[in-house]
């Protein structure tokens, strides 16, 4: 009688343990999760947490890609649920019993992460991808002489610059390989932060880059080659713009603009914007979660996903004032001998950022750069207390996941 008495409190006791234990389903970006109950969903570059109170305890849940991508597997680590599964479907099933409930009395929670690969969009469907495939859209127009690269209709928009198009911030923007037709209007309010990462079918090149980093083209005077993005006031005069492929322009004043994009044997391709106002990214956040207005939860202790698409590569973490932020990247393609021979040479601390387009960039919760290196390792000591953005921007070159501790 005394030993069932000491199991049944046991019992108890541990099923007293359960409450505060939780089901965390981490998504990145390039899919979805779907709970067989319907009602633990995930969208896309998110983190939702379930509360698990009581047992039996059953849900399954299916990794659903976006266009683009494809299912890889589910991620490992400590507590992550089917580690390295390739099958969609990861099922979570505790039955009510003493050995299931000591399994939730260790464990705060249970993560459930999908891997999503980029294997491209193939618009027309005939097996090959839109950067390798010469006529994306299959209309016998091959991209480089085509308006609408991407769109079989070749009223799909016009972009002169007289009738501009006009941006989009919820869906991709069209470039074309004719740049008389990628004129682009915007209405801005003064010191709008808008930035812009543009994904060509042809990246810039090595040589591009250089050439780029010795006339970038900022300011009123364009640069010497034709890789760049022009800004104007509504009178066509040039305001500011960059010789490569990401931009970040503060309005001066409030009133149009119209933003042309110049690549002519690098087009066709697509450009993404975001518009940061003070501290809205962190404060009032929108869009797509990743983006410059909507950064991702860094989370120290787990594998933080970034994609090849930098624009969605951004995260924030809040921290106190003296922290120790020490952040690793682990890319798929990590970078070469001279990449890193270059970092060396350009490292990129503090305000102003390195000339590669292979580093992590820190910004205060204005979005204003305080710190940041070129490379894969960034050592970082808090000046003040707040929410800082992380930027990870690797071009084209590799996704892979970001390793972070905090020490206070």
């Amino acid at each position: 009688m005394n030993g069932f008495t000491k199991k049944t409190l046991l019992i108890l006791y541990l099923a007293a343990l359960i409450t505060g234990c939780k089901v965390t389903v981490i998504v990145p970006s390039g899919g979805t999760v779907q709970s067989h109950s319907g009602v633990r969903n995930c969208t896309e570059s998110s983190v939702c947490e379930f509360e698990v109170t009581s047992l039996p305890f059953s849900d399954s849940f299916t990794a659903l890609p976006s266009p683009g991508y494809e299912f890889e597997k589910w991620s490992d680590g400590g507590d992550f649920q089917c580690a390295n599964s390739t099958k969609p479907a990861c099922l979570i099933d505790l039955a009510d019993n003493p050995y299931a409930s000591a399994i939730l009395a260790l464990f705060d929670s249970m993560y459930v992460m999908p891997i999503f690969r980029d294997v491209g969009i193939d618009t027309d469907d005939d097996g090959v991808r839109n950067e390798l495939d010469e006529d994306d859209d299959n209309d016998g127009i091959l991209d480089a002489d085509d308006v609408c690269p991407i769109n079989s209709d070749q009223n799909c928009s016009t972009g002169a610059p007289d009738s501009p198009n006009p941006m989009s911030f919820s869906t991709t923007n069209q470039v074309s390989a004719n740049s008389f037709f990628n004129y682009y209007h915007y209405t801005a309010q003064k010191n709008e932060r808008i930035i812009i990462h543009t994904a060509l079918s042809t990246p810039l090149s090595t040589t591009q880059k250089s050439r780029c980093a010795s006339s970038p083209g900022t300011g009123q005077t364009p640069s010497n080659y034709d890789t760049q993005i022009h800004v104007y006031n509504e009178n066509m005069a040039r305001v500011d713009g960059i010789c490569g492929e990401n931009l970040t322009f503060i309005t001066p004043e409030t009133g149009q603009y119209l933003f042309q994009f110049e690549y002519p044997t690098n087009s066709p391709g697509v450009f993404y914007i975001a518009s940061v106002m003070g501290s809205s990214a962190v404060n009032t956040p929108t869009g797509t979660a990743g983006s410059p207005n909507n950064p991702k939860t860094l989370l120290p202790g787990t594998q933080n996903p970034i994609s090849k698409n930098t624009f969605y590569n951004y995260y924030k973490l809040t921290v106190s004032a003296g922290a120790r932020l020490i952040i690793n990247v682990q890319l798929d393609e990590p970078l070469s001998t001279i990449q890193k021979s270059r970092c060396s040479s350009n490292l990129g601390t503090g305000p102003i950022p390195s000339s590669y387009d292979t580093q992590i960039h820190v910004y205060n919760e204005n979005m204003v750069r305080v710190d940041g290196i070129c490379g894969e390792n960034l050592d970082f000591i808090v000046p003040a207390a707040g929410t800082y953005i992380l930027h990870f921007s690797y071009a084209t070159q590799s996704a892979g996941y970001v390793n972070a501790a905090v020490i206070d």
